[in-house]
C-alpha cells in the first residue's frame, strides 16, 4: 500500500503465488481490501506496516477457479468467475451463486444506487439488483454484429444518466450503447491494445 500523496510505502505483502487480476479496497475504509486472481480471493487488513490476509472461503456454493474481476455490494463482496458465475460473498465465505454469463465474467463494478453490471466473454453485458436478479441485458454481440472484430466485454461504465454504457472489446474496439434503445450511438475500432479500463 502507497501513500501516494507523500510518496511512502506503508506497507507490503506477498499476494498470493499464483496472478492478481484484480484489487479494490473495501467500501468507505482506507485498511481493508480484496485481491483476486487465478484460483484465489484474499480478504486483506492493514496495521501499520503489516498486512494480514485471510483466504476466501468456496464452500459447497462455490468453485475455485479464476476470479477476473471484482465490486462490493454495500459490504458484501462480488466476484466475477470464469465459469460464467457471479459469487456474493458473506465476510469471507460464498453465500450466494448465480449463473450470469455464457463465459468468463470480465468485468463487474456497482453503481452508487447500488445497480450492477457485468460484462462478459459471450458478449453480453447485464444488470443486477443488490439481490442478483437479472433485470436488463444488452447483446453487444448481436448488435454490432460484423461490426465488432471480437466482441467479448473486457470493460463497461455506466454514464452518470445511467442511460448510455461505455463498452471495451477484446477486439480493442470501444463501443457507446444506448441502454434504453440497445443501439450503437458512437463507435471506434483501433487494432491496438485492448482497453481494459473505459474512461466513464
Amino acid at each position: 500500500i502507497y501513500d501516494w500523496a507523500n510518496g511512502n510505502l506503508v506497507s507490503s505483502s506477498m499476494g498470493d503465488k499464483a496472478k492478481i487480476l484484480d484489487v479494490l479496497f473495501a467500501p468507505n475504509s482506507v485498511t481493508d481490501f480484496v485481491t483476486c486472481g487465478v484460483k484465489h480471493v484474499k480478504f486483506w487488513s492493514s496495521q501499520g506496516q503489516n498486512l494480514s490476509g485471510r483466504k476466501g472461503i468456496m464452500g459447497k456454493l462455490g468453485t475455485l477457479q479464476p476470479f477476473p474481476c471484482a465490486a462490493y455490494i454495500n459490504s458484501s463482496l462480488l466476484l466475477g468467475a470464469a465459469n460464467g458465475s457471479l459469487y456474493l460473498f458473506k465476510e469471507n465465505v460464498v453465500s450466494k451463486a448465480v449463473k450470469a454469463h455464457e463465459g468468463t465474467v470480465q468485468t463487474c463494478y456497482t453503481t452508487d444506487d447500488l445497480q450492477i453490471v457485468t460484462g462478459g466473454r459471450d458478449g453480453k453485458i447485464k444488470f443486477w439488483d443488490s439481490s442478483l436478479s437479472n433485470t436488463r441485458t444488452i447483446d453487444v454481440k448481436a448488435i454490432l454484429g460484423s461490426l465488432s472484430f471480437s466482441p467479448g466485454i473486457r470493460s463497461c461504465c455506466l454514464n452518470a444518466e445511467k442511460d448510455t454504457v461505455l463498452v471495451g472489446t477484446e477486439g480493442s474496439e470501444i463501443w457507446e450503447i444506448s441502454v434504453e434503445e440497445s443501439k450503437v450511438l458512437h463507435g471506434e475500432a483501433d487494432r491496438g491494445p485492448k482497453c481494459d479500463s473505459p474512461l466513464q
